[in-house]
């Protein structure tokens, strides 16, 4: 990981304070307040720190329960949410209020927590239409969407299926402008 500068064509290295095991993959991510992250898979959050000039994990704001291994995370901007995918299940984060939620501790009585049974899970998305797009991997990878407005959830773990019937495996999510789905692995 780096600082690039187009002008002088440089490229700075940023190292991080503790030694880091990127096993299971990892992806640098930036919050709507301006701080960049390395999220380690299945072991932690780091941030960018200026003034070391290094990412650490003393001046994370994001907290983890003990034992969850995180996978992924997503800010919804609505509601200053922040949805961690974890191997044990979903956590929410609002960063508001500093407080973590989980299916062991769902004060919110969100419904996707209320769920409870999404272990494993890989990815989270809302969309426009505030569907959330949970994959999380029960035995093999599934896709469901949870929409806001019914309360319903839908299994589209159907559409991992190719026309060719190939393999194909779903990791992030986006919306373009037009409003297309997109969803890549």
């Amino acid at each position: 990981y780096g600082i690039f500068n187009p002008e002088n064509r440089s490229f700075q290295e940023v190292s991080f304070s503790d030694p880091v095991n990127r096993e299971y993959g990892d992806f640098l991510w930036k919050d709507s307040l301006g701080n960049i992250y390395v999220v380690i898979k299945r072991k932690g959050i780091f941030v960018y720190d200026p003034h070391s000039q290094a990412f650490n994990t003393r001046s994370v704001h994001i907290g983890l329960p003990d034992g969850y291994r995180i996978n992924s995370i997503y800010e919804d901007d609505q509601s200053g949410l922040f949805y961690i995918t974890c191997m044990e299940g979903l956590i929410l984060y609002d960063c508001h209020s500093g407080e973590i939620y989980s299916h062991k501790n769902n004060a919110l009585a969100h419904p996707v927590l209320e769920k409870g049974d999404f272990n494993q899970m890989s990815g989270y998305f809302i969309d426009r239409d505030r569907n959330h797009w949970i994959t999380y991997w029960p035995k093999d990878q599934a896709i469901v969407r949870y929409n806001e407005k019914t309360g319903d959830f839908f299994d589209f773990t159907h559409a991992l299926i190719t026309q060719k019937h190939e393999y194909s495996q779903i990791d992030a999510s986006f919306q373009a402008q037009n409003s297309e789905l997109w969803k890549f692995g």
